[in-house]
């Protein structure tokens, strides 16, 4: 009788156990929130860096969510030019079901292909941009909030932007005349495409390697 007591005890948990590892480790979900694809995540988020003096910096959230497109469509075919349209402006947080989740990050080709996409307006809370989220798309300006901590090399491929304008308060960041570079201004990191542009240069700067140069004329003095 003990013996089947402890197996029944020992079957009572290990089921207790894995509803809660399937309910940890749930697979994420994407949802349309006021006309906006989310990827949720349930299972928690981190981003974490170290600054030039090695001290780490790092933020954990619980629940995440990542703008993305929709997922019955390819991102890359003419399908996906009707997603997003017109004016968008992100909150920093999205409901769904009763749970909040902080948007942390533009996943990859979230925006690419909707050329009838004007504006965006990205979120206090957001902490990356992805791979080709503006690709073909007709924004032509964006402000990048102080809490942007990542930038994709391939972020702006192939884009109207004509004009980058970066937080003052942002630590990885700092813009100057549209173009952004690091917070020291010593590495070139996005400019604009499809332009002339002048840089005079006050002090070395270093242009990052990976950079690309859609049509653009680069003159240094």
């Amino acid at each position: 009788m003990k013996q089947v007591y402890l197996k029944c005890k020992s079957l009572l948990i290990t089921l207790v156990m894995l509803c809660v590892s399937t309910t940890m480790f749930a697979e994420d979900e994407t949802v349309n929130i006021d006309g906006v694809f989310y990827r949720l995540q349930n299972y928690g988020w981190s981003y974490g860096y170290y600054d030039s003096n090695n001290e780490y910096h790092g933020q954990y959230f619980e629940k995440a969510a990542f703008v993305t497109y929709d997922p019955g469509l390819d991102p890359w075919t003419s399908g996906s030019f009707e997603t997003y349209r017109g004016v968008i402006d992100i909150p920093d947080k999205v409901s769904y079901n009763g749970v909040d989740y902080t948007v942390v990050s533009i996943g990859t080709c979230a925006f690419a292909n909707c050329r009838a996409l004007t504006s965006v307006t990205l979120p206090s809370s957001l902490i990356t941009i992805e791979d080709n989220v503006f690709r073909y798309t007709s924004i032509t300006t964006l402000t990048i909030p102080k809490s942007i901590q990542q930038i994709s090399n391939s972020a702006f491929n192939y884009t109207q932007i004509s004009s980058f304008d970066v937080d003052a308060a942002n630590e990885k960041y700092a813009s100057k005349d549209g173009v952004i570079y690091n917070k020291n201004i010593t590495r070139l990191l996005h400019f604009l495409p499809r332009k002339v542009v002048h840089i005079q240069f006050l002090q070395p700067l270093h242009l990052l390697a990976q950079m690309y140069f859609p049509q653009v004329f680069l003159l240094m003095n």
